[in-house]
C-alpha cells in the first residue's frame, strides 16, 4: 500500500501522515472523508492513512489483543 501511495499521489507516507494530523481529525470517517474530498484519494488509500494515522493497524499495534481492544474502545455502551 505504501508502495503505491507514493505511485498514485507523488508523497511519501511520512507527508500524507502530516497533512492528516494538521487537520486535527481523531476518527476514522473523518480522516477518509477529508482525504477522499479535499486530495482525492480513493476509498482504499483513505483508509489505509486513517489506520497509520490513528496507529490502529496491525503493524502499529504490538498485540493482538490491543487490536481488538481498538476495535472496541469506544463501543462500551453497546
Amino acid at each position: 500500500m505504501e508502495k503505491g501511495l507514493l505511485e498514485n499521489t507523488g508523497e511519501f507516507l511520512d507527508h500524507w501522515l502530516a497533512v492528516v494530523h494538521s487537520a486535527d481529525l481523531d476518527k476514522p470517517k473523518e480522516i477518509i472523508s477529508f482525504l477522499k474530498d479535499k486530495h482525492e484519494f480513493t476509498y482504499g488509500f483513505a483508509n489505509f492513512m486513517a489506520l497509520k494515522a490513528l496507529k490502529s493497524d496491525a503493524v502499529s499495534v504490538a498485540k493482538t489483543e490491543e487490536l481488538v481492544e481498538l476495535q472496541y474502545q469506544k463501543k462500551q455502551d453497546l
